[in-house]
């Protein structure tokens, strides 16, 4: 049993060069196994299901690319651990159909909602701030994402005084991405890479402006004053001579 990690290149070397019927384990993942057929690899994870081990299929290669492999993983570890056969599930609902090539910012955030238990106001208002800002950017392939589109968005919403909202997009920008990269999530890494890196350089930008600034009414400023001594109070009513 041969442990490599699943990359194209080893992948294309196993298909062309490895004996019908052998296999190799993942490295990373080592629950995954690739089974070398005549023209593909057929990939399968085994899972502990109320104590009794089972094989699910994942896809094959390359007609899966190894992103589609590792969401379907995650997915199966997930209804595993809730006592459930993942190999039901997946027929029953058709996943395989819902895993897209290109990876889209929506594509990652209903994964996101799925992995993650968020709190329902939370959660609406995470996919509102991205679709309402991002139009059709959130639908598209991360590969059409630009960064001066996200600059461009960033200053429309400062001018408007939506400094909220502003704040809001580059946080849930980044935690989905985040999110894209730790979980294998995602497409080309560069691409990931290069929006988060972008969020971080938007935020320390518009820092200053992101602090919420309190403005104070004039029965918290009274209560204030109410709260300094004498010293203080002549103090304070000596500086208020020097600007008059």
């Amino acid at each position: 049993m041969e442990k490599l990690e699943f990359s194209k290149k080893e992948l294309n070397r196993f298909l062309l060069l490895g004996e019908n019927n052998s296999y190799i384990t993942d490295q990373n993942y080592p629950l995954i196994r690739a089974f070398k057929r005549k023209n593909l690899l057929a990939i399968f994870c085994t899972l502990r299901i109320k104590r009794e081990t089972t094989t699910i299929k994942l896809g094959t290669y390359p007609n899966n690319s190894m992103e589609e492999i590792y969401i379907k993983f995650a997915v199966a570890q997930k209804i595993a651990k809730a006592g459930n056969n993942p190999n039901h599930v997946f027929v029953s609902n058709k996943i395989e159909d819902n895993i897209s090539n290109d990876r889209t910012l929506l594509s990652i955030t209903n994964i996101f909602f799925k992995e993650k238990n968020l709190n329902t106001k939370y959660a609406k208002d995470f996919v509102n701030t991205l679709k309402k800002n991002l139009h059709e950017i959130f639908e598209s392939p991360l590969k059409e994402f630009k960064k001066a589109y996200l600059t461009q968005k960033i200053d429309d919403l400062l001018q408007r005084e939506k400094r909220g909202t502003a704040k809001n997009l580059l946080n849930y920008l980044s935690t989905l991405l985040n999110f894209s990269l730790k979980t294998r999530y995602f497409g080309e890494i560069d691409e990931i890479l290069k929006i988060l890196n972008h969020c971080s350089t938007l935020k320390d930008k518009y820092k200053k402006k992101f602090i919420n600034k309190k403005n104070l009414d004039k029965h918290e400023i009274l209560k204030m004053i109410n709260k300094l001594d004498n010293k203080q109070l002549m103090k304070v009513k000596k500086m208020l001579k020097e600007f008059n």
